[in-house]
């Protein structure tokens, strides 16, 4: 390598990948006229595209400097991985094999975004070769974490466009010294400075979910991102129990809620903005074992020991978590512990509901038992309150029931009208609802409690 520096791209997507039409074409062109000296094209588990970029690199452009990198951005169970240098395929989903894989072809395996989408075992952090401490569809909390990561193992940094169309392609510019005798060399050891960091529009990462959508035939993302805008928020299976359950919190949390909250089993934060009102700090913790994203839990911990001093919370804040615990009378102990004296629990638990996360799905209760659980923890309860009658737990279930028969894609009209369907069930279930509050048919109740101010 005659220069001292070389410039280029890391984590770009072309029309082989499921979510973007980015012609090959246009990133060579684009590395071209920039005078780019290397440009990473890692298609989600093919490397098909960048056999085609070389292709039209030698044909229009003979005589370049500019060097393609053959990628690929493999969808592995612990979240996705990226192997730079790799010339064939890598079928295989189980991340150790994956990176052995990579391995075997001599590649660098690139652990992308590493805070989003991925279960980060020892195993997997150990296998890595190099950490995007930035990617430009990250926001800055996630690139900060990521950047910490790698402080921590000790690999070295790169920046990511991710880029799915081609304004995203001017998003992040990676340079480094040029040092050894090659190119993969020069990644390893030459140090990334990262010339540029721009993170994406919203609308770009919008157009690129649409545009899986379309090429895998899903529509559940295309419902998903009607859901998201709000116009046809009617079509998804549990709007009927997400509203009454969110309209009774709020009126708890209007009443109850204040200073330090802790939120138990707070999964991605769905109530954030609901709290943010009352409080003056909303601590959320999940566990390690979770099936939720950890990404905003800000301590990890399990119910059976929280990682707080006594007395340290105002407000304790736990819903649809009660279920899942083996234990539910040692965890309301331990909440009561981190409790200060006057201080409330907001907590809801379901009386009728389907299996679900199992096998972690232990009880039902009934108003009774959770009277009989908060006392024996020392709580004064204040209300217990049931959510439903008949009707609304009747009709919710039964829409649960025929999701079931959304099978085999688009192909089956189910698919397209049991939604449909569903959403107007709940809708009729919600009327009924007006006329039947029969509290020993409600799906779930909401327990109000307090720790005595002489406790």
């Amino acid at each position: 390598m005659k220069r001292a520096t070389i410039r280029g791209l890391f984590h770009v997507h072309g029309r082989r990948s499921f979510d973007s039409f980015l012609s090959y074409r246009k990133i060579v062109d684009y590395g071209v006229r920039q005078g780019l000296d290397f440009i990473a094209i890692t298609d989600h588990d093919t490397v098909k595209g960048c056999r085609e970029a070389r292709r039209y690199l030698a044909r229009r452009y003979p005589g370049s400097s500019l060097e393609v990198i053959s990628g690929i951005e493999c969808s592995s169970d612990a979240g996705d991985i990226i192997g730079l240098f790799v010339e064939e395929d890598i079928a295989c989903r189980e991340a150790a094999e994956v990176i052995a894989q990579i391995r075997r072809q001599g590649g660098l395996v690139v652990l992308p975004h590493p805070l989003k989408d991925h279960e980060l075992s020892r195993e997997l952090l150990e296998g890595v070769d190099l950490v995007e401490t930035f990617n430009a569809r990250c926001d800055e909390v996630l690139n900060e974490g990521a950047a910490d990561l790698a402080r921590e193992l000790r690999k070295p940094a790169i920046a990511g466009n991710d880029a799915h169309f081609y304004a995203e392609l001017d998003n992040a510019l990676c340079e480094f010294e040029a040092v050894g005798a090659d190119l993969k060399e020069t990644v390893m050891r030459g140090g990334c400075r990262f010339l540029r960091t721009v993170n994406t529009e919203e609308r770009y990462v919008r157009w690129s979910r649409l545009i899986r959508a379309c090429k895998l035939r899903r529509l559940d993302i295309l419902l998903d991102m009607a859901r998201g805008s709000g116009r046809i928020w009617w079509l998804s299976r549990n709007w009927l129990v997400h509203r009454i359950a969110s309209r009774a919190l709020e009126r708890a949390v209007a009443d109850y809620a204040r200073g330090v909250t802790l939120d138990i089993g707070c999964g991605d934060k769905p109530y954030e903005k609901m709290l943010e009102p009352y409080v003056s700090e909303h601590i959320g913790m999940d566990h390690e074992g979770t099936l939720h994203d950890l990404s905003k839990a800000d301590i990890k911990g399990e119910a059976y020991a929280i990682p707080l001093d006594d007395e340290s919370a105002d407000t304790v804040f736990c819903t649809a978590v009660l279920e899942h615990l083996e234990d539910p009378a040692r965890a309301l102990s331990e909440a009561y512990r981190v409790l200060k004296r006057g201080g409330y629990a907001i907590y809801t638990a379901p009386l009728f509901w389907h299996l679900h996360e199992e096998p972690r799905d232990f009880f039902r209760y009934t108003p009774y038992g959770l009277g009989y659980l908060f006392g024996n923890a020392g709580f004064e309860v204040i209300e217990t309150l049931p959510l439903s009658g008949f009707w609304v737990t009747f009709g919710q279930e039964l829409v649960y029931y025929l999701w079931r028969f959304r099978r085999g894609g688009v192909a089956n009209p189910l698919w397209w009208t049991v939604p449909v369907l569903g959403g107007l069930i709940q809708a009729f279930s919600l009327l009924l609802n007006r006329f039947d509050r029969s509290k020993e048919f409600s799906w779930m109740y909401l327990v109000v409690a307090r720790k005595p101010p002489q406790a």
